[in-house]
Parts: C-alpha cells; sequence; structure tokens
C-alpha cells in the first residue's frame, strides 16, 4: 500500500482532482450565496445599504430575497 501511495505524482492528480470536483464546489458556494446569506467563511453576508440597488438585485435574482437583504 506505501508504495502504491508513493507512487502517486501528486502535481498530475491535483488538476484531475480539482476538475472531478469543480461542479460540486460551485454547487456549494452557490448554496452559501443564496440560500444562507453566507461568505465561503460561514459569516453573514452584508445587507444592501440602498433600496434603489437592492431591489435592481432583487430583479436580477429573486432568490435570496428582498427584505432579508435591505439595512434600513
Amino acid at each position: 500500500m506505501l508504495l502504491r501511495v508513493q507512487s502517486i505524482s501528486l502535481p498530475m492528480q491535483v488538476p484531475i482532482i480539482i476538475d472531478n470536483t469543480k461542479q460540486s464546489i460551485i454547487e456549494l458556494n452557490q448554496r452559501q450565496l443564496y440560500n444562507d446569506s453566507e461568505d465561503s467563511n460561514n459569516e453573514a453576508l452584508r445587507l444592501y445599504g440602498s433600496l434603489s440597488y437592492a431591489l435592481e438585485k432583487n430583479k436580477l435574482n429573486p432568490l435570496p430575497g428582498l427584505v432579508d437583504r435591505i439595512c434600513i
């Protein structure tokens, strides 16, 4: 088993691993941003300070919700 592990060329495998997990990482990031309103460090995203900007963003993507994203 040790010989098999030692025979793995990590620099050659990293691009393959990234390519194989790319879609899962994208989905995780989108779920954090859109559903949980959290960044990659699990910290809450800042609220929009401008109502007009919040309305414009809501037109583009209503999924996160409007009321939860406005700082009044």
